[in-house]
Order: structure tokens, then sequence, then C-alpha cells
């Protein structure tokens, strides 16, 4: 049997939690910007994964990889150029 809507928005607050104390850690003010904005956004796929079996890892993830693949703002390759 699959979450139910209430179980699935807490693992994923947990998970969100979790993630924003390790960003709180990063020494790169940028990179933890980037980071919690993109753990902040995970609630709007929450609401697309519903009715799709997800791991609310995957979900978190997911919506941090999206924000950072911003093209408008991306992070320094860390390459001298």
């Amino acid at each position: 049997m699959g979450r139910t809507i209430p179980s699935l928005t807490d693992a994923i607050r947990e998970e969100q939690s979790r993630l924003i104390r390790v960003a709180m850690k990063i020494r790169d003010e940028r990179l933890r910007a980037k980071l919690i904005q993109g753990i902040e956004s995970s609630r709007l796929l929450q609401d697309a994964f519903y009715d799709e079996i997800a791991d609310p890892q995957e979900i978190v993830l997911l919506s941090i990889i999206l924000s950072m693949c911003d093209c408008g703002d991306r992070l320094p390759s860390g390459r001298n150029s």
C-alpha cells in the first residue's frame, strides 16, 4: 500500500530538514543558497508525485537537481578559464 498524503508530506519535511542542516554547514554561501532554494521547491514536485510511487528522498533530490540546472543561474564549474 502506498503512503498517505500526510505521511508523504511528513517524510518530505524530514528529508528537507536533514538536508537543510547539511546545507548550513557548507562554507560556500552561493552553493548553500542554491541548495536551500532547491530543497524548498520540493513542495512543487510533491504534488506531481501523489499518484506515483516515489521515495521522499527522490522528490527532494530531484527538486535540488532541477533548481541547480536553471540555465540562467548556473553554479561555477571551478575551472579556470
